[in-house]
């Protein structure tokens, strides 16, 4: 067996496909433009234009929609601060109004009242002291300066 000509020559691989391609030489022909194809690369260059600034200028709509959202997003939360924060503020001032209505009720209740006056030298009227008037008219009244009052019925 001549085991040189099957390392030369295999007969279960192409080695061929494994060697670098043979480099050619291109040759190119530069072929004049037909008005029809002008016009249609310019009309498709302006189109491509107008595509790009429609895309420019929605990108920048959108981008001026969220930057409005998140201002009156922020207006929004800085009002409901306020509102919490005044809220808060009435909580306290009904707070210390209650406060001061149950130092009043205090200072006025019929205890300190009573007190008060006995401390002052007032006394509560005896029996003896009042006086009833028996009138024989009905419904009539006379004031210290002699005005008569009357009701008719």
């Amino acid at each position: 067996m001549n085991n040189l000509k099957y390392y030369d020559d295999s007969l279960a691989y192409n080695f061929e496909l494994f060697m670098p391609a043979k480099e050619k030489k291109a040759k190119i022909v530069d072929m004049p433009e037909s008005p029809r194809a002008k016009a249609a690369r310019k009309k498709a260059s302006k189109n491509m234009v107008a595509k790009k600034t429609s895309v420019v200028i929605g990108t920048l709509l959108i981008l001026g929609f969220l930057l409005f959202s998140l201002f009156l997003r922020s207006q929004v939360t800085e009002t409901r601060a306020k509102i919490e924060k005044i809220n808060n503020e009435i909580t306290e001032a009904t707070g210390e109004e209650t406060q001061i209505n149950i130092e009043l009720e205090k200072k006025l209740s019929y205890k300190n009242l009573d007190s008060t006056a006995y401390a002052m030298g007032m006394r509560k009227a005896e029996k003896n002291q009042i006086v009833y008037i028996k009138a024989n008219e009905k419904n009539k009244a006379e004031t210290g300066s002699g005005v008569q009052f009357a009701e008719n019925n």
